[in-house]
């Protein structure tokens, strides 16, 4: 009788202890899966920009929570964080690229999408002048690096700064691009350290992103020629017109270092991009000579008209007649005098 009872508390004690570890266990790993489980994402291209070298995307997310996308094409990569719902995400695009973009999204295959041939119209692609955004989700805070996104330029030479999530900003933000050389001696490894410093502000743009919007104007810069190893910076204000080994510390967004890809830079002006123009000599003009005044000339005098009579004639008998006129005064005179 006794063993029995001892039996039932036993059986009793495990099963209690099961419960209390094996179910919290079950129930955590139930809820780890459901948490880390997203739905695809739907992903379309809307319409292109050639001139800007911009592509605009529509994403679906139909989870109620962010979802993280990767996304590689124009031979440039990002990242963009879709909200719950519609959003639209902006790209480079490169039309003579041909090759379609990868969206990655963590527990889902690739998707691949070509860009449509669909053009922008000028209402989509005036980011400069973008208007405040209504929608329900709340402002952001532009002061936090990860609220900002941007799409960079494949020739790196502009990058326009949104909201990752589309929504407006709680206050404006004051941003700076800026372009830097490096030291002549640099390794050209690409990474940022000692033989990348100090670096000399080469080319620089300034832009408020303003409250109430969630795209900021387009940020255009000048780049070295290919020559040159170069570092561009997407960074909060202050202007930071040297890059020590401290680098934008706090202020930076995004950066990278670009090494030059001409070999032959003996010859100016290999390299591309902004060199000395060469002088020009203009061809000489002779000069002009005035000709002398033209000497007059003056006419011939006008001969007669020719009858076909000869005039030696008429001469010849006026002589004549006068000779016998003569003749006969004197006649008269010899003849009295005899």
């Amino acid at each position: 009788m006794c063993s029995n009872i001892v039996s039932k508390f036993i059986i009793a004690g495990i099963t209690l202890v099961c419960s209390l570890v094996i179910l919290p266990a079950a129930t955590a790993s139930a809820d780890s899966l459901s948490s880390s489980t997203t739905q695809p994402l739907s992903i379309t291209s809307t319409c292109v920009n050639t001139d800007d070298g911009l592509a605009r995307w529509s994403i679906n997310n139909p989870d109620e929570t962010d979802v993280t996308l990767n996304w590689q094409g124009a031979a440039t990569d990002d990242t963009y964080v879709a909200p719950a719902g519609d959003s639209e995400l902006v790209t480079a695009y490169d039309s003579t690229d041909a090759t379609p973009f990868v969206f990655s999204q963590d527990g889902q295959d690739d998707i691949t999408v070509q860009p449509t041939d669909t053009a922008c119209d000028d209402e989509d692609t005036n980011t400069a002048s973008a208007a405040k955004i209504q929608t329900e989700v709340p402002c952001v805070d532009g002061t936090i690096r990860s609220n900002l996104a941007y799409d960079w330029s494949p020739l790196n030479d502009y990058v326009i700064v949104r909201t990752a999530n589309g929504a407006s900003l709680c206050d404006d933000v004051d941003l700076y691009f800026s372009n830097y050389t490096l030291p002549s001696g640099y390794d050209d490894s690409g990474i940022f350290d000692d033989s990348s410093i100090p670096q000399q502000l080469f080319d620089s743009v300034h832009t408020v992103m303003l409250k109430g919007t969630n795209v900021a104007d387009k940020m255009t810069i000048n780049v070295p020629d290919a020559c040159t190893d170069y570092q561009l910076d997407l960074y909060y204000a202050p202007e930071i017109t040297m890059v020590t080994g401290a680098g934008h510390g706090s202020q930076l967004i995004y950066g990278r270092i670009y090494t030059n890809t001409e070999t032959d830079c003996s010859t100016p002006g290999m390299g591309g991009g902004e060199v000395t123009p060469p002088v020009v000599t203009p061809p000489v003009v002779p000069p002009v000579v005035t000709p002398p005044a033209p000497t007059p000339v003056v006419a011939a005098p006008v001969a007669l008209y020719n009858t076909g009579q000869s005039t030696i004639m008429p001469v010849v008998f006026a002589i004549m007649a006068l000779s016998l006129a003569m003749v006969v005064k004197f006649l008269p005179f010899k003849r009295a005098t005899n």
